[in-house]
């Protein structure tokens, strides 16, 4: 386990910067967990998502909101934030071996599977298990 301080706003509302949250080696893959990624843009970097898509899924944006396999998807730690800020429609199937993620502060994050695509399941480093400062907000993840 190691604990991870949040150094962007690309999670909010959920996380927020400078919170630290815990991780772990990430070993169970399943949709709403918060995870470590490899940045494209900067390899040395680390890059915090949601997993949102995992192989065989069919993910698709639709006026501005999330589908999955065809369903819109629910997604609470959004708080009511908008789903997208692609003003296209867009699709995508996620092959073997890769998941799609996003930030959840879709307005701001931009790093993410809308503009790279799918990323390879070697990219991922960590998951977050919970996060611990502030006291005030202490929360695990959805799953």
């Amino acid at each position: 386990m190691n604990i991870y301080r949040i150094k962007n706003r690309s999670m909010e509302p959920y996380l927020h910067n400078n919170d630290l949250i815990l991780t772990r080696k990430w070993d169970n893959p399943r949709r709403g967990h918060v995870l470590l990624i490899k940045s494209k843009i900067y390899p040395h970097q680390l890059n915090i998502k949601r997993l949102v898509g995992l192989p065989g899924d069919s993910i698709a944006i639709k006026e501005g909101s999330l589908w999955l396999n065809g369903r819109t998807l629910t997604e609470p730690y959004l708080e009511g934030n908008p789903a997208s800020n692609l003003e296209i429609d867009r699709d995508w199937i996620v092959p073997k071996a890769t998941f799609f993620v996003l930030s959840d502060n879709r307005m701001l994050g931009t790093e993410d599977s809308r503009n790279y695509g799918p990323i390879p399941k070697q990219s991922v480093k960590c998951q977050m298990i919970i996060r611990i400062w502030p006291l005030i907000r202490v929360k695990q993840t959805y799953n």
